[in-house]
This record gives C-alpha cells, structure tokens and sequence, in this order.
C-alpha cells in the first residue's frame, strides 16, 4: 500500500494470514487450510501470486525518486531535462609522427601501446602528412577513463606506407576520457545540486580536523575525539550565530591544551573558504589569528559542551565482581559510539538496554536503569544532549547493583 510515507510491501505470510481471515469470513470460521487440503492449495498459490504483484509494485514505486536506478534514473532525468552524462573518450593531442614522404594519413589509423596493447588510439579524419616528423590529434578507440604512459603509445596497428613511426612523446597531451555517469553519481546530479557545493565544504573542514590525529602521537598533541560543524547560511542572525558564518565544534579528551588548539586553527584556516566567518556559542572556546600565505586569519572554534552522566544498574541474578567490570567496560564501549549532539537513549535501538540483552558473560534476565546528570539518578528516561553538546560517561560514574 501506499500512504503519506511511502510504499509498504507486505511479507508471504502477512498475505496468507489475510487471506486465512478472508477465508474464514466468508466461507466458514473453521475452513480446514492445511497443506493437504485443496482449500489450503489455492490459497498458497493465490498469496504466492499476490506476494508476486506486492513485489512488482515495490520495483515500480523504487523507480519514482531518490531510488530509482538504471533505465528508471534516465526517465526521470529525461523528464526534469538532464540526460545521464554519456561515457566520452581520451585523446592525445599532438601525438607524434614521422613520414618517409608526403602521404595522407587514412582515418581509422589504428596506433597501439607497446606495454600496454589496450591502449588503441586512432584518427577520426583522413590527415594529409608531409615529409619527416608532424604532429596530429588521435582518440582512443574505446571510451571511459584510463591511463598512459609517456612514449607507449608507439605501435603502427595500422601498416601505412612511408609511415616510419609514431609516439606520445614529452611534449603531447594526455586529455582522459570519462566513464559513463554513475547511478550514484547521476541521483546526487539530479536531486541535490543545491546541497553538492555546502557538503563539499564541510567534509573538507571536517577531514582537515581530524587528519591532525594522524601525527598527534609524534607532535605531542592530543587526538580529536568528535567533530561538528554548524553552518548558517541564512540572512541573519539564528541561534546566536551571525549570518553566512560557520562554527566548528570540538572535543577532544582532557580539556584545553595550547598545542592541540594551535593545531586545529591551522588546519581550519587552511581548509575554511576565504571571506567566511568562524564563530562561537559555546560556553568555552579558542581563537588564534593564523597566517595563510600572505593573509592573516582569524580562526574561532568552540569546545564542545560535556554533559556528565550518571547511570545506576541493578541486574538479577546479581553480578559477580569481574563480570561487573566486564559489563562496566561495554558500557563504556557504546558510550564512545555517541557522537557531539547525540541523545542518550535508554531502551529501544542502539541504546544503554541493549548493553545488557547482549552481554555475553552471563544472561541478565531482569534489570532496571536509572539515568540522569547527578549522582544517584532517579529517572529512565533518554538525555537530550544539544548540538553543541557531548554525552560524558565514565567508569566511575557507573553503579551495578543487583535486584
């Protein structure tokens, strides 16, 4: 079916459960639908068929938006007058070639790399050649992106009379050739032009942060833990951060250090785009003023705000000491998966309750949680940790008692 969130599919036995009802509704209440029975044979095959046309249904509605995919992705860019981009083909201008006398070059001539035989370039134009070396334009007889080696490209595959030689030497041009347009790269052409440019930017914010961690260990810095970048782009002022600026958000273990922030300006004043603004909003923050090339700029982040918890478990049967730091230490584990904004959730999906179904020392039939952002919590319910925010569990803020 189809409602305001999209295409439902249904499994083989929600349709033979449906159709176990309808059975029952309208020919007895206690029809016998057992494998062996006739009755029971026609409704498999028709919940087959049924489970069938579920199926199509689902492929055909998969092919209406940010889903669809071959022939369906090029009707929709058919449709919104953007055509996948065709696979094109690399060329070497100014190849090199020497004749033995005045001749006319065939189009179709077919020159081949000596290391690599795949590398076929050709003329697309008869080409009228003069006495000793010319230079001429050849294309690659296959498209797609590909590579090529200085002076490979030197095999005649095309016998040609008084044509002694020819070669991509130092002083050609290598123009590559492109793969046909991607699924993936044809939907975000489609559908998310608007947003390419905004991404592009702050994943080259963010990497640049967090390649420093790479030599913390041997510049005497600390690694950075989690990474966020805000970004404004409207007009105004919104949520205390003025117009068209970006606020970076950083944590990293054990509060300010000088060389680690040093560091971090460095790279978001190489990596930010000229003219835009770094502000802050947080309650602790670092400024320095860096030196890109001839200009100086001034880098603001701000440190991520740490929201201390404080969790209290009771378990049955009760945990024995080693088993209680066992559990402790998953807990911890699942704490680091959060990231800067992330809720700490209680029950449900990835969260603290899921720690105890999966521990594997022993099986914790029963358990209550107690959560909060003071010692002794008295609440199960989920944290909301802010954008600017990051959830703070430690060992020693993590009680196991038994019920």
């Amino acid at each position: 079916m189809i409602d305001s969130t999209g295409f439902t599919n249904k499994t083989l036995a929600e349709i033979l459960a449906e159709q176990k009802t309808e059975f029952e509704t309208t020919i007895d209440p206690y029809v016998n639908l057992l494998p062996e029975e006739v009755l029971g044979q026609l409704r498999d095959i028709y919940a087959k068929g049924l489970k069938d046309a579920f199926d199509l249904a689902e492929s055909v509605y998969g092919q209406m938006g940010l889903t669809a995919t071959g022939i369906g992705l090029d009707i929709i860019g058919a449709l919104l007058g953007k055509p996948r981009l065709a696979a094109t083909y690399a060329n070497i201008r100014d190849y090199n070639v020497v004749a033995a006398a005045g001749i006319t070059l065939a189009s179709g001539t077919i020159f081949r790399g000596s290391n690599d035989p795949d590398a076929e370039y050709q003329t697309v134009a008869d080409i009228d050649l003069t006495l000793g070396a010319n230079t001429i334009d050849v294309t690659a007889i296959n498209t797609g992106s590909t590579t090529v080696t200085t002076d490979d490209v030197s095999i005649i595959a095309t016998p040609t009379a008084n044509l002694t030689s020819g070669t991509n030497s130092v002083s050609s041009t290598f123009i590559n050739g492109t793969d046909l347009e991607t699924d993936d790269e044809y939907r975000i052409r489609l559908f998310q032009v608007p947003t390419i440019a905004r991404t592009l930017r702050v994943s080259a914010i963010e990497n640049a942060i967090t390649d420093i961690n790479d030599d913390a260990d041997t510049e005497g810095y600390t690694e950075v833990a989690a990474v966020k970048l805000i970004e404004n782009e409207e007009n105004v002022t919104v949520d205390g951060m003025r117009a068209h600026t970006i606020q970076p958000v950083i944590y990293y273990a054990g509060g300010a250090d000088a060389t680690t922030d040093s560091k971090i300006a460095e790279a978001i004043a190489k990596s930010k785009p000229e003219g835009i603004r770094t502000v802050t909003t947080t309650a602790a923050s670092y400024s320095e003023d860096i030196t890109v090339g001839n200009s100086v700029r001034s880098i603001t982040f701000s440190r991520a705000d740490t929201e201390t918890i404080y969790i209290d478990i009771d378990t049955s049967p009760t945990l024995s000491a080693d088993n209680k730091t066992a559990l402790t230490a998953d807990i911890i584990t699942w704490a680091a998966t959060l990231t800067m904004g992330s809720n700490v959730v209680v029950y449900g999906a990835d969260s603290l309750s899921d720690v105890l179904n999966s521990f594997a020392n022993v099986d914790i039939t029963d358990y209550t949680i107690k959560i909060g952002t003071s010692p002794a919590p008295a609440s199960s319910d989920n944290i909301t940790i802010g954008d600017t925010e990051i959830a703070y569990i430690i060992a020693g803020n993590i009680d196991i008692g038994n019920l």
